[in-house]
């Protein structure tokens, strides 16, 4: 509830712990066939994300999620970040960042910067949608390093970007 929004806090509650419950059960998932190339997944990323700033989430998925970043885009790879950020895990935190800034490309010339993305297979998912990747990139940076110098960058290729106008 971070946006002080009005809400049944019964209702928020339910579907947190839906979610320490879902987490649980694909915990298991992935441990029962992990020698068989099962991974944690972009959903995965998505409630670790959600749980870890209620304190609510594994450490293990967390384990998990760390181990199998590579096979997790770049969205997926913000989510962990703040995931790991509220969890205080500040070097895996950095680390993923480094992942994600290995795409970090700066035009001076336009004073924009932009991940580039290369998802070639999964642009038409959440997790490989630019503007989504952009914005939970910009999250991350503003949450972990709100100074830093390529964040105005990051937030003029948003607006440069929109493809109706004034809207996303």
């Amino acid at each position: 509830l971070a946006a002080d929004l009005q809400m049944d806090r019964n209702i928020y509650q339910r579907g947190v712990d839906w979610l320490v419950e879902e987490e649980r059960r694909r915990i298991s998932w992935i441990m029962e066939d992990r020698e068989n190339g099962r991974r944690a997944s972009h959903m995965d990323a998505m409630i670790a994300c959600i749980l870890a700033p209620e304190n609510r989430g594994d450490g293990q998925m967390l384990d998990l999620l760390y181990e199998d970043r590579t096979g997790l885009s770049i969205y997926s790879k913000a989510q962990l970040g703040l995931a790991l950020h509220h969890s205080d895990r500040a070097n895996e935190m950095d680390m993923v960042i480094r992942n994600i800034e290995q795409f970090l490309v700066r035009d001076e010339e336009n004073q924009t910067a932009w991940l580039n993305l290369g998802n070639n297979s999964y642009w038409w998912h959440w997790w490989g949608n630019d503007m989504e990747t952009h914005a939970a990139y910009l999250k991350l940076l503003v949450t972990v390093n709100p100074r830093a110098d390529h964040a105005p960058g990051i937030v003029k290729y948003l607006l440069n970007n929109r493809t109706h106008g004034t809207w996303w």
